[in-house]
């Protein structure tokens, strides 16, 4: 059940939009492409991290994501 009882054409392209964004990311995620993962960030991102100790490191621009997105040796979703 949804608790929106309307949605206009430009709430439904943007929820598509994001909903084709989500997909692309853990489509790459679940193949570990890193490159492609990167591909969907934009130069300014703030990318967050939640490891198994409940530690967030968090960085900040595109290339200094990279690291971490290259060395992730398995999805949250796989452990």
């Amino acid at each position: 059940m949804s608790i929106h009882t309307s949605v206009t054409e430009a709430e439904a392209a943007d929820r598509l939009a994001l909903r084709e964004l989500v997909d692309a990311y853990a489509h790459c995620a679940d193949r570990r492409d890193a490159k492609g993962q990167m591909a969907l960030f934009t130069e300014d991102t703030h990318f967050v991290v939640h490891d198994r100790a409940g530690r967030r490191p968090r960085e900040r621009g595109k290339p200094t994501a990279w690291p971490t997105i290259r060395r992730r040796p398995t999805t949250a979703h796989e452990r």
